[in-house]
């Protein structure tokens, strides 16, 4: 019994019966299928959207025609989710982050009219009443580095990703402070799974490359830190919780970085199978090894940029049950 419960081909058989209901309910719900009909699903293609807008305004050097396709297709996008019976304050916060890049783009000399007289034309057909939000806070690092160094809630609230990186080196032992500050992390049944790569030089602007968030600001960023989990930490039916780890100590380590004085940014690396195992391949990962988030790392401007993105009140998606 113990040799068939040890069995890797027991267990592949296992894996293959546990993906087939994972498969089943993805290919329903995933955000790739039948978004163009469904207003949820669409919603969260242009979630993302609208937020490359605003992370578009925060960068440091801003190519000249930034944007305008991309805000021209997500007012199409807009009409098509407002069809569908979207949610009419989603579709106002949008026309918000907007209406701060028109204002943005005319500020700094860029010319918008075909954005403009789009965006003008959908509010007027739709009804809708813009919020005034979007766009991007002008920042000074003395006043984050105190607000850093006190309350908790003012730790937390006065981090931000950072895109519009200064040029000073930074102090790579208040990096190595920041790392164990993160050692006190929680992770499932203490396993402590996360396996942290530290990429300097070479090695972090080529990940920064493979990773492709990062386009208009990587050759600020100093430091990339890879955080993977390692899959030998967990079993059957627990793989999710690599990412959970990884993502708990992530979340850890930019709020140490932030609290030691240096600028960061978390970037994604929700790539297709394929191309993550090409990214393990060109930066010597093994194979066991998960990548679950790429940060970012650079020094602080004085005074600099940074996006404005609303945060929804806990109350519109927490639910209290007796």
């Amino acid at each position: 019994m113990e040799a068939l419960k040890t069995s890797k081909a027991v267990l592949f058989l296992r894996v293959i019966s546990e993906r087939a209901h994972s498969i089943l309910v993805e290919t329903k719900y995933l955000a790739n299928g039948n978004r163009y009909s469904n207003a949820r699903k669409l919603k969260t293609d242009l979630q993302m959207r609208v937020h490359a807008i605003e992370k578009g305004m925060s960068i440091g050097h801003l190519k000249e025609g930034f944007g305008n396709q991309k805000a021209c297709l997500i007012i199409d996008d807009l009409r098509l989710y407002d069809s569908l019976g979207g949610d009419k304050s989603f579709t106002e916060e949008c026309c918000g982050v907007l209406c701060q890049y028109v204002r943005f783009k005319n500020r700094v000399g860029q010319k918008v009219d075909d954005v403009e007289s789009k965006l003008n034309a959908f509010i007027e057909e739709s009804g809708c009443n813009p919020k005034e939000q979007g766009g991007i806070y002008q920042l000074n690092y003395r006043e984050i580095y105190e607000k850093s160094q006190g309350m908790y809630p003012d730790v937390v609230s006065s981090r931000y990703a950072v895109r519009d990186f200064g040029s000073t080196p930074i102090n790579m032992d208040m990096l190595r402070k920041a790392l164990q500050i993160a050692e006190k992390t929680p992770s499932a049944c203490n396993r402590q799974s996360w396996r942290v790569h530290v990429y300097s030089k070479d090695k972090a602007s080529k990940i920064f490359q493979m990773q492709k968030g990062g386009v208009g600001f990587i050759s600020n960023m100093q430091v990339a830190i890879l955080i993977c989990g390692d899959l030998q930490s967990y079993f059957l039916g627990e793989q999710n919780l690599l990412y959970v780890d990884g993502g708990l100590y992530g979340m850890n380590l930019m709020l140490a970085l932030h609290y030691c004085g240096l600028a960061c940014i978390p970037l994604t690396m929700g790539h297709k199978a394929g191309y993550i195992k090409k990214m393990k391949r060109e930066m010597g990962l093994p194979e066991n090894e998960m990548p679950v988030l790429l940060i970012g790392v650079g020094s602080y401007k004085n005074e600099f940029k940074a996006a404005v993105s609303y945060r929804y009140p806990y109350s519109q998606y927490t639910d209290f049950e007796e």
